[in-house]
């Protein structure tokens, strides 16, 4: 599940620590963003710079009956190359699911929401 958050939004560190979204993304190192498509659009791919952190790992069968094993409550970081705009969204996937899978994720739901 990907849902677009506001750079405000707080986001749990650890137990003893929250800071917003727009925070982890200013202080990230340029080494934690790739530069990925999102899919196909109507001037071709659309092309941004993704960061992801893991923000905490559950047992999701705690959350839903359906789901088994470990599962990641996220953040997923869109940046915008042509003037570094930010978007932010809140993931919940399986532990482990590689960023490609995720950018590819937002791009059906930004497909669907432009339908």
């Amino acid at each position: 599940m990907i849902l677009r958050v506001a750079s405000s939004v707080n986001c749990p560190c650890s137990l003893n620590f929250q800071t917003t979204a727009a925070r982890i993304a200013q202080d990230l190192p340029k080494s934690a963003w790739r530069r990925l498509s999102s899919g196909e659009g109507t001037k071709g791919p659309r092309r941004h710079d993704w960061a992801y952190l893991e923000l905490a790992d559950l047992d999701a069968g705690h959350y839903d009956s359906a789901l088994t094993g470990e599962w990641t409550r996220g953040l997923l970081i869109r940046r915008r190359i042509a003037d570094g705009d930010l978007a932010f969204f809140s993931t919940w996937c399986p532990r482990g699911t590689p960023l490609e899978k995720l950018v590819s994720v937002e791009g059906h739901r930004w497909a669907i929401e432009d339908s």
